[in-house]
């Protein structure tokens, strides 16, 4: 008996976390979230070099070049890079990844770093010294 409602118990939390899942508010950009006092549907981010980065074991690349808005949530707005993601790990070979930079609407200018994996997103801290540009 005990054994049924502990895979019960779980069943029902793994449930619940995948209706919250399900209910992800990300969708296509539409007029509605503001950056940088503009409209994000019209807006680029430019990244003016190719930019590396240490994340654990792994260095990654991002590419140079115009980020274009594609994503939005309710916090905030995912920007598409112009080329794959470069990921280069010790202990395997280098891979490509879609992905991009999210840019909070929060006002803090702070960007992360978004890849897909096996369909799903991932998201990456971004150190301080990374530069961005907002243009219309």
């Amino acid at each position: 008996m005990k054994l049924r409602a502990v895979a019960m118990t779980t069943f029902m939390v793994t449930a619940l976390g995948l209706f919250s899942a399900c209910q992800s508010s990300l969708r296509p950009i539409s007029e509605r979230p503001r950056l940088g006092g503009g409209r994000a549907d019209q807006a680029w981010i430019v990244v003016a070099a190719p930019f590396s980065f240490r994340h654990g074991i792994g260095t990654y690349t991002l590419p140079a070049g115009r980020y274009a808005p594609a994503l939005e949530d309710d916090s905030g707005v995912y920007f598409r890079a112009p080329a794959e993601i470069v990921a280069a790990d010790p202990l395997s070979a280098t891979s490509l990844y879609s992905g991009g930079l999210y840019i909070p609407l929060d006002g803090s200018g702070k960007a992360d770093t978004y890849i897909v994996v096996r369909s799903q997103l991932r998201f990456i801290e971004l150190p301080a010294n990374f530069a961005y540009a907002l243009v219309r």
